[in-house]
């Protein structure tokens, strides 16, 4: 066992990670000429129990309390569920009518049925893939609302699993219930641009459902924050002061929906309450004047009490009060780290050679 595969810094220490058990073969290193990724850390499923990772072109399942990997067939449906985490559904049997499932983001709906938000259609499904609604998002669009450049740039499923809200380009979003039908269109993000193809900032790049039930909150690629009712009232909306075209800011929200963390990619995270004002910066002490680091996903943990950063190079672990808790590298030896899990305790990486190998560890 390696005693310093990773390393963890808290103010001025840096503390040895000792990993759970020896490196585990997951796969054969694929040849640089086909392409395909030898590791990638794909989230961890439902339950806190399980990781998913691609090795070469193979769906890969690692139980976090027993260690034991699995290859799962690469036709393998992986579902989101409404907290995050990831359900595999197992593999399809699709009848004649619909002989493969199209692009897009598999959500589970009800446990029964699966929403599928496709490039320009959504559909509804049961677990073994029969079709049960498919509908366009061209009927919620009026104008030249409905053309090419209207693709999904961002979605949400409701906790209760009943209806998905998805944004678009030129700040719209829909509301649709698992039953196929449309419950309402929002439009409330500014245009900034006459040209179609360059809209990027009016685009909403993240939605998540209030856990009141009753609404949602939004963030536009400029960083305008809108708070709506689920039945079409604005309840507010304010701007998070991000320069306009530096690409799509990372948003989440607070487990108990009062505070909003938003990094850019260009400048520190904030944290902002859903009253629109900016509580505290993110500012980490090694950087000085430096601007950081691109921002890969941002979240809040599950009980609502750290803040995690991850970007390229590292991730980040933060008090609600702004303070730098934890550093952690995600590349050293060789291996590539995935984010921490929900609650936190886990850490999963790969190492690609010679032949890709699946880590595992605890914080301390």
């Amino acid at each position: 066992m390696l005693a310093l595969s990773c390393w963890l810094a808290v103010g001025e220490r840096v503390l040895a990670l000792e990993p759970v058990g020896e490196p585990i073969p997951a796969c054969a290193n694929p040849e640089p000429s086909s392409g395909r990724l030898a590791y990638d850390g794909l989230g961890y499923l439902a339950g806190g129990g399980g990781f998913l990772f691609t090795c070469a072109n193979r769906l890969g399942r690692l139980d976090l309390t027993n260690r034991r990997l699995e290859l799962l067939p690469a036709e393998t449906i992986i579902a989101g569920r409404p907290d995050g985490r990831l359900l595999v559904i197992g593999t399809p049997t699709f009848s004649g009518e619909a002989s493969s499932p199209p692009d897009g983001g598999y959500l589970s709906a009800d446990g029964q049925t699966l929403v599928i938000v496709g490039v320009d259609h959504l559909e509804v499904r049961s677990a073994s893939g029969a079709l049960l609604v498919s509908t366009s998002y061209a009927k919620g669009m009026v104008g030249g609302e409905a053309d090419a450049f209207m693709v999904p740039s961002a979605m949400a499923l409701a906790p209760d699993g009943q209806s998905v809200v998805i944004g678009f380009p030129r700040g719209l979003a829909q509301l649709w219930g698992v039953d196929g039908k449309l419950r309402h269109t929002f439009r409330g993000f500014p245009i900034t641009s006459a040209d179609a193809a360059d809209q990027g900032d009016g685009n909403i790049r993240f939605l998540a459902y209030h856990p009141d039930g009753q609404s949602f909150v939004a963030v536009s690629g400029d960083g305008r924050v809108n708070h709506w009712r689920l039945e079409g009232t604005l309840i507010r909306s304010f701007p998070t002061g991000l320069v306009a075209g530096t690409d799509a800011p990372r948003a989440d929200l607070s487990p108990d929906g009062t505070l909003l963390l938003v990094a850019p990619m260009e400048g520190r995270p904030a944290l902002w309450s859903l009253q629109g004002a900016q509580l505290l910066v993110l500012a980490d002490p090694q950087a000085g004047d430096l601007p950081p680091s691109p921002p890969e996903a941002v979240r809040f943990s599950s009980d609502g009490t750290t803040l995690q950063v991850q970007t390229l190079d590292e991730i980040q672990i933060w008090s609600r009060q702004g303070t730098l808790l934890q550093r952690l590298s995600r590349y050293n030896q060789g291996i590539s780290l995935a984010g921490l899990s929900p609650d936190g305790h886990w850490l999963v990486g790969g190492s690609h050679e010679p032949d890709v190998k699946v880590r595992l560890w605890t914080l301390p």
